[in-house]
């Protein structure tokens, strides 16, 4: 097993696909990054792109008709470095929820409507602790999330709670267990803007109290820009570039990221930009790189050939054989930007939510 240094996770090579009948989707192709002690590390790109089947691979929640094919998962856990895809189920269950947990992406669907929620936090403390440590910790867990009289609201079921509610009662299963690595899948899906603030405030907030680390999956952007401190950019199952928050929107270097960049509002522009074409058919991918079809700057060898993931400056990795092409154009933070970008979260959303003059 190589030297995991000082990350805490480090994804090598992983390849996870979906079958059908003679079909194979390639959901995740050849991923590698990893997680540092205490950071928030962004996963972000369209519907489809292979950000939920990274997390479920990471929690080994991959079930058929989908396959982890290959690749390493090392983590440094509490009782030392273990490659996850080669422990035992036994040893799995051990170690999720405890040290590894997750914020699924729709409490509707995650949370079981017949069963009290009371009892859902209950399966996911320490089965050691007496019923009556139990209730103590669900209580603390709820106030901790944020929900009102938690005495009450926990004997109540899941349709009784509003969104906002719902995905705090997520938050506090996902905490039970005290995790080191906190991976949320789109946790504000369906949530107003004013309850998404709240929510990922509030992550954000217990990711500092308790001292973990997290992977974010989004689509949005502007989440990124608020709490990520590292990101990668994927694409039709590839890592398509790789870098700091603040360098991926001040010199972002592959045209996909580029395009995604262009389509967020930007003062004083009334024009979005898009991102002509479709997402790729993973279960019948082209040769070549698979953002090639939509892409302004390919040439013909980006047809007929898949560029690696090459280190351009220090910490900057990009997929793209002509990411020259985009030096010298217009950055997306000017130097007010990145100075809120590097600021604390609280003080980024209170700028965001500020009137405009």
């Amino acid at each position: 097993m190589e030297a995991l240094g000082e990350a805490l996770l480090r994804v090598k090579d992983l390849h996870t696909s979906f079958f059908s009948g003679n079909a194979e989707v390639k959901a995740v192709n050849g991923v590698s990054f990893k997680v540092l002690p205490g950071e928030t590390f962004g996963l972000v790109g369209e519907s489809g792109c292979g950000k939920t089947a990274i997390c479920r691979s990471i929690s080994r929640l991959i079930h058929a008709p989908g396959k982890i094919k290959r690749g390493e998962i090392h983590y440094r856990g509490a009782e030392g470095a273990v490659d996850i895809l080669r422990l035992s189920d036994e040893a799995m269950r051990r170690l999720r929820g405890r040290e590894i947990s997750m914020i699924f992406q729709e409490p509707m669907s995650a949370l079981n409507p017949v069963i009290p929620i009371k009892t859902q936090i209950y399966e996911a403390l320490d089965p050691k602790l007496s019923k009556k440590e139990k209730y103590l910790r669900s209580i603390e867990l709820l106030r901790l999330v944020g929900i009102p009289s938690p005495e009450k609201r926990m004997r109540e079921y899941i349709h009784q709670f509003s969104g906002g509610m719902r995905q705090r009662v997520m938050i506090a299963i996902a905490l039970a267990g005290n995790p080191r690595l906190l991976l949320a899948d789109e946790p504000t899906t369906a949530l107003d803007v004013t309850i998404q603030n709240q929510i990922m405030l509030l992550i954000n907030s217990l990711r500092e109290k308790l001292r973990m680390s997290m992977i974010l999956v989004t689509h949005d952007l502007s989440v990124v820009s608020q709490m990520c401190d590292f990101v990668a950019v994927m694409y039709a199952g590839h890592i398509m570039e790789l870098c700091d928050t603040v360098t991926l929107f001040a010199a972002p270097r592959h045209p996909y990221t580029y395009g995604l960049l262009g389509s967020i509002p930007r003062e004083g522009s009334r024009r979005l930009e898009s991102i002509n074409g479709a997402p790729p058919n993973l279960a019948d991918p082209l040769p070549g790189c698979p953002f090639a079809p939509r892409c302004a700057f390919k040439e013909n060898r980006c047809e007929g050939e898949l560029p690696d993931l090459r280190e351009i400056t220090p910490g900057h990795r990009v997929r793209c054989f002509f990411y020259q092409k985009l030096d010298g154009l217009e950055g997306f933070i000017d130097q007010q930007s990145r100075q809120q970008s590097q600021a604390p979260v609280e003080q980024r959303y209170l700028a965001q939510e500020a009137p405009r003059t």
